[in-house]
């Protein structure tokens, strides 16, 4: 896959997530948002040259897979409340999707990273 085609997957899938995010938690959904703009300017950047297109799919795939570890980490804390009588956290559509390409987002950034090399 090229590198155009991750980052603009990536900035599309993202800032879906953002959106649907902003309405649950603001700040979370704002900073999604920022990451997306990440993979934006990537493929901007990728016009002039091809290691900064790599760049940004490094950085914003690292980013987002932070992201997606916060959600897990949370929607896990969430169902250990059981314990106390607690109601668990209810899982969205928002919450799936941030989960599956964070792990995505970790393995394109495992993939860049090898193959990033500073001449």
């Amino acid at each position: 896959m090229s590198k155009k085609l991750a980052l603009f997957i990536m900035t599309i899938v993202s800032g879906s997530v953002a959106f649907m995010e902003i309405r649950a938690d603001f700040l979370f959904g704002t900073f999604l948002g920022i990451v997306s703009l990440i993979f934006l300017f990537g493929i901007m950047d990728s016009i002039v040259e091809e290691k900064l297109a790599t760049a940004h799919l490094m950085v914003g795939a690292f980013i987002f897979s932070i992201f997606a570890i916060f959600r897990i980490l949370e929607l896990a804390s969430s169902y250990l409340g059981i314990v106390l009588g607690e109601a668990p956290d209810k899982i969205t559509i928002a919450d799936i999707l941030l989960m599956v390409m964070g792990v995505l987002s970790f393995l394109i950034f495992l993939r860049e990273a090898k193959e990033f090399k500073i001449t």
